[in-house]
């Protein structure tokens, strides 16, 4: 019989309620600042017709959650051992390109929308160096490559996802509350502290997203929880890459996983399916409209403005995406519990 330990539970209950208290209560005095700093949004001008009236909404609204989720992930890193201070690095390494791309650079280059995609990789790659560390993997340059592509991938999606009223917070809460989920399944020793208090932050900005938006996520946000949320599914695979790293050594116990890790890579990939849908229309529109001199593969991208283009209302496209993820996420998880064993709770 596989036990959950309580312990596991009520270490990710104490994240989840303190971010969400810490960033509801910031919420005011973060809102003041952005109306001070002027921090508004800009719509594209090829953006759907009905995005015009978001023009001048307060944007870098991750802030809020950033104003629970590190203070917590700080305690968690009291509570629980210093390994979470890697996992707060990660955090705010993302978090502040975000900054960059939202705020200083509009500000200082004239007519600049924010950080062009090759600056903005490179730190991107810098800051996704620790997420490796971060699930403790030995250097392996394969291994590690494979821990920063997956986290730049991820955060890049949940970025564009970023675009519709509640659509990023919702399906970043569903993806939270699912993987820490399956992670307290297939690892119950885990530390579910991290992948909660970013829950906890999100249900607290979701209030203030909610339509008609009163503020927008914007990149200082979506880029670190997406890094975050990534981290967490990586967690409980890091025994396959940890062999890959260093066979020799083995795997330490404290990260040893119930399920085969190899077992666990398609309902992962199965919970990840709107996050993949959200990111690779992106390049392939590129190539597609410079290889054909003009001509587009998707109506518009990120996707689910595709649907929008065709007359779908804004709340349709946020509740079908949303849905969606709802589903996918049922699939993954009664996925892994068919690969356990019977679940009780100690």
């Amino acid at each position: 019989m596989l036990i959950v330990p309580k312990e596991t539970i009520l270490e990710g209950l104490k994240s989840f309620g303190l971010a969400f208290l810490l960033s509801a209560l910031l919420s005011v005095p973060v809102m003041a600042l952005l109306r001070a700093l002027k921090a508004k949004q800009s719509i594209h001008s090829h953006a759907p017709e009905g995005h015009k009236a978001k023009e001048g909404t307060p944007t870098m609204g991750g802030l809020i959650i950033l104003a629970g989720l590190l203070p917590a992930l700080v305690i968690n890193a009291l509570s629980v051992g210093s390994g979470v201070y890697t996992i707060l690095a990660l955090v705010a390494g993302f978090a502040i390109i975000g900054f960059l791309d939202d705020y200083v650079v509009p500000r200082s280059t004239p007519g600049s929308r924010g950080l062009s995609w090759g600056p903005k990789l490179l730190l991107q790659i810098g800051a996704s160096a620790l997420a490796p560390m971060a699930i403790g993997l030995p250097f392996h340059p394969v291994a590690w490559g494979i821990v920063m592509f997956v986290v730049i991938f991820f955060a890049n999606a949940f970025n564009f996802a970023d675009g519709l009223d509640s659509l990023a917070g919702s399906l970043g809460l569903v993806l939270c509350l699912t993987i820490a989920g399956m992670v307290a399944l297939v690892q119950p020793v885990a530390n579910l502290g991290p992948i909660m208090a970013c829950a906890g932050g999100l249900v607290a900005f979701l209030f203030l997203n909610a339509p008609p938006a009163k503020v927008f996520m914007g990149d200082v946000g979506s880029l670190a929880v997406g890094s975050l949320l990534v981290l967490r599914v990586c967690a409980p695979v890091r025994d396959l890459l940890v062999r890959l790293a260093d066979p020799v050594q083995g795997v330490a116990e404290d990260i040893k996983v119930i399920v085969a890790p190899e077992a666990m890579i398609l309902p992962l990939l199965v919970l990840s399916i709107v996050m993949i849908a959200e990111l690779v229309p992106v390049p392939l529109q590129v190539a597609y409209y410079k290889a054909t001199k003009g001509k587009r593969l998707f109506p518009m991208t990120p996707i689910h403005h595709a649907f929008e283009k065709k007359g779908w209302p804004e709340s349709r496209v946020t509740w079908t995406f949303l849905w969606v993820q709802v589903l996918l996420a049922l699939g993954a998880l009664a996925w892994t519990i068919s690969m356990l064993p019977v679940v009780s709770i100690s």
